[in-house]
């Protein structure tokens, strides 16, 4: 277990996912079912990879079943899960997986815990930060699905009512605490009626507020669950987008690249701060969508963008190619400048991109080269930019 303290910046809540995947019983094939193959990855991968990939999440502890805690950490290493800061062995049900894990979040002194089933494979993003939010504004909150079937109570193979569903939900994960409340909830007798986290947490008094679920959030408990998660996995529906910027130097102007200002006597003109950097990402982004570019969304003869920091425009094109139902796999850059040397401020680049684009640095690739002294690149009279970017349409 690598103990630490996290430090995610002072204007957030330490964020610490626990998956719970601790179940032993064995499925298909005669492997557990989180450790399944689904598309080419464990079931457990895939249920923590969203996790990673989260900016607002700053640490995962993964519980499994006893006895596979190096099968664990293998995976982890073997798929980069590199936020997975501890493995530990589960219990003999899910509340007691789940309570080893708490154990194991607490020297990271987290403020909100996230606790996710280790078979729900196809968790999004938008999901996750639903979650937080709710969670972080309300103290405890957990996504739903309205129920659409009709509802029996039954016996012995006979009906004996019927069961209103209009207040029914049926709960999914991940399901998300202020870490007091649910401490609290797991330092008093695990009531057997409690099939989830929330059942014990509202069992001390405490009010969930209870949020859309997701149809596709599915869990896998049997095999026609997989075949399901495998079909809605075969279609990624995964885009590409393309972007290209150029600015001039000009003497006198803030040298901005990536969001980061950089020490320099010349600096980019143009009529917001002229990142190149971000106007490719931008309009990478919005071609992937199938969108207007970035000259139609944010014009230059508009003076409401006259000197505007361009990663408040991104943030504005990631929201609107999220309201088209895209959002950001990856993004690869190239940028193309004479001087000043750019890979020192590489990682702050990276590091200031990421979360709006909501996706972890290692999703962001940045490069810089120069055009040896060719060209109006060359002759250090301009800057530009190329960016390809993946997004997943939902």
């Amino acid at each position: 277990m690598n103990r630490q303290s996290l430090d995610p910046g002072a204007d957030r809540p330490r964020n610490v996912a626990i998956i719970a995947a601790g179940g032993s019983g064995v499925r298909m094939g005669g492997l557990k079912k989180q450790f399944l193959p689904l598309a080419g990855l464990p079931v457990v991968v895939r249920s923590i990879r969203p996790f990673q990939d989260h900016p607002l999440v700053d640490a995962i502890v993964l519980v499994v079943p006893p006895g596979d805690i190096p099968f664990g950490q293998s995976l982890c290493s073997a798929y980069g899960l590199a936020k997975v800061k501890g493995v530990v062995e589960g219990g003999r049900s899910r509340s007691e997986s789940v309570r080893s894990g708490l154990e194991a979040a607490r020297s990271f002194h987290p403020d909100v815990i996230l606790v996710h089933d280790g078979v729900r494979p196809l968790v999004r993003a938008r999901l996750i930060d639903r979650v937080l939010e709710a969670a972080t504004r309300h103290g405890a909150a957990v996504p739903a699905m309205e129920i659409y079937d009709s509802l029996k109570r039954v016996a012995c193979d006979r009906v004996e009512s019927s069961v209103p569903r209009e207040r029914m939900r049926a709960v999914q994960t991940p399901q998300g605490f202020q870490s007091a409340w649910l401490y609290g909830a797991y330092s008093r007798p695990v009531l057997p009626e409690a099939t989830d986290d929330a059942g014990l947490v509202e069992a001390c008094g405490y009010p969930i507020a209870v949020l859309p679920g997701d149809r596709d959030n599915v869990k896998i408990t049997s095999e026609d669950d997989l075949k399901l998660a495998g079909r809605l996995l075969a279609d990624p529906g995964v885009a590409a987008g393309i972007g290209y910027d150029v600015h001039r130097l000009e003497a006198g102007r803030p040298f901005i690249l990536g969001g980061v200002k950089i020490p320099s006597e010349l600096g980019l003109t143009g009529h917001s701060d002229a990142d190149v950097i971000v106007h490719a990402v931008i309009d990478a982004l919005l071609g992937a969508a199938g969108l207007p570019d970035i000259g139609q969304q944010f014009p230059d003869t508009d003076p409401r963008f006259c000197g505007a920091d361009s990663t408040g425009l991104l943030e504005q094109a990631v929201k609107t190619v999220a309201g088209v139902g895209c959002s950001v796999l990856s993004i690869d850059v190239t940028v193309v400048c004479e001087r000043p040397r750019l890979a020192p401020h590489i990682p702050d680049m990276k590091a200031r991109l990421a979360p709006i684009l909501r996706v972890d640095p290692s999703r962001i690739g940045i490069k810089a080269t120069t055009q040896e002294g060719m060209g109006f690149v060359g002759r250090a009279e301009g800057v530009c930019a190329w960016c390809v970017t993946l997004v997943q349409r939902h």
